[in-house]
């Protein structure tokens, strides 16, 4: 599969390491189609720091890895999620805080799968994603409970935070299909 291979090319170049993802299983379903692969053993730092290779970036702590310490999928192992194929963040889910998405069941982007997302797409386009609005990361959480963001502003790739509660027309997190 073509997406697959070119998550193993996005690893060996950006990271170094070489992966065979053929026994990853991609959960296309309906319209989310576009996968994100997390590499076992992949940070927030690790992803963090490649973009910032890439691209102006600015994160709101240095250490993402010790302040985002919850998320609802870490790389253990190797896993694929799919999001919607679209720049902007999914426009069914503004006006949504993370408790409303907690309680509607609705399983929402890690950070460190937007992190993996911009990566990908700055690879492929040269563009970046949410340059009018901003992804809710809502499967993540920073330690005291709030919840990261991440944005293209001013020039450059932001990953910030929100609280729990709060909605707005342009904060809005990805659904993402799972196995």
């Amino acid at each position: 599969m073509k997406d697959i291979y070119q998550w193993e090319l996005l690893y060996s170049e950006e990271f170094g390491e070489t992966h065979d993802f053929s026994g990853v299983r991609i959960p296309v379903n309906g319209d989310f189609t576009r996968p994100i692969i997390a590499a076992n053993g992949m940070t927030l730092n690790r992803a963090y720091d490649t973009c910032a290779k890439k691209f102006n970036c600015w994160r709101y702590v240095d250490n993402l890895d010790k302040n985002i310490p919850t998320n609802d999928r870490t790389p253990t192992k190797t896993y694929a999620v799919c999001v919607r194929d679209r720049v902007e963040a999914d426009e069914e889910l503004s006006n949504l805080s993370a408790d409303d998405l907690t309680k509607q069941k609705i399983a929402g982007i890690t950070l460190l799968e937007r992190l993996l997302l911009e990566l990908k797409y700055f690879r492929e386009t040269g563009k970046h994603l949410d340059i009018k609005n901003v992804t809710l990361c809502s499967g993540s959480r920073y330690a005291g409970g709030n919840v990261p963001n991440a944005y293209w502003y001013d020039c450059k790739f932001e990953v910030s935070w929100d609280y729990r509660d709060c909605r707005y027309p342009f904060l809005r997190s990805r659904a993402v299909s799972l196995l």
